[in-house]
């Protein structure tokens, strides 16, 4: 089930549409499936890459195929007014081990 969901296969995708799982299995019924839109991402060689021109759509991708992440450098730790604090680590050092360095 989940071993095509490796992060070598991830590819960045845009949801364009979700739908109930069409199934009557009780379990199915509260799923959802996708329709995406999959875009390359940087450092894929030319073979894995859609070609410039194409739009790649695939349909019924189930919500466990779908990771979300935030962009690089857009967590709350990157924000300028963030909160920092240095911590130190006082004498938690032997001092037989300070001389290692």
């Amino acid at each position: 089930k989940n071993g095509m969901i490796l992060s070598r296969n991830l590819r960045p995708c845009i949801v364009v549409k979700r739908e109930k799982a069409g199934t009557n299995n009780p379990e199915a019924d509260k799923s959802y499936h996708y329709t995406v839109h999959v875009v390359n991402r940087p450092a894929l060689n030319e073979v894995e890459r859609i070609p410039k021109g194409h739009i790649h759509f695939v349909t019924n991708v189930p919500r466990h195929a779908i990771v979300f992440s935030d962009k690089l450098y857009t967590s709350d730790q990157h924000l300028e007014n963030s909160f920092r604090k240095e911590i130190g680590l006082g004498n938690l050092f032997p001092q037989q081990w300070k001389d290692l360095l």
